[in-house]
């Protein structure tokens, strides 16, 4: 089955316009006083501004749509885009003048974890259990303290402790 036309009707100038001026006397208008050429040329000649609009109008779709085909592979990625995987504080008590905080999360860099009394003091983490993702302090339930815990390609998390009662 074909869907184009395979016939091509073509007349020349002289029918079209005889073409032309029977329709008008058919209509009982009065008859055509401009050529059939002329009307050819003003018609190629209107439509050609539009013709290249259209043009410069699809060059410019076309290039917009695959302009990111063209930036992607020079652009450089400078860091992972993708969510940092989330930390949690599961549980926390003391004991013995130790505090024991459980950590979920897997980025989680244990070793540089510290403790920071009211007074400015800075303690270390006193040992930490990667497995069972624990971290020890030395702790006094007598003063407000914030623990920052470091996170890999993320913000401290930060912790704030007040004195129980």
């Amino acid at each position: 089955m074909r869907f184009h036309k395979t016939k091509k009707y073509k007349l020349d100038t002289a029918q079209a316009n005889q073409a032309l001026q029977n329709i008008f006397a058919a209509c009982d208008n009065k008859p055509n006083t401009i050529p059939f050429d002329k009307l050819i040329l003003r018609q190629k000649m209107n439509t050609g501004k539009y013709d290249r609009l259209l043009l410069v109008t699809y060059i410019a779709l076309f290039l917009t749509f695959i302009s990111p085909l063209v930036i992607v592979p020079f652009a450089t990625q400078t860091r992972d885009w993708r969510a940092p995987e989330a930390v949690a504080m599961i549980d926390s008590y003391v004991s013995d003048g130790y505090l024991y905080v459980q950590m979920e999360g897997d980025n989680i860099l244990y070793s540089e974890a510290y403790l920071v009394k009211n007074d400015g003091t800075v303690i270390p983490v006193h040992s930490y259990d990667i497995k069972e993702k624990t971290l020890c302090f030395s702790y006094s339930n007598d003063t407000e303290s914030n623990i920052y815990i470091p996170v890999k390609d993320s913000s401290d998390f930060h912790l704030l402790l007040t004195p129980g009662n």
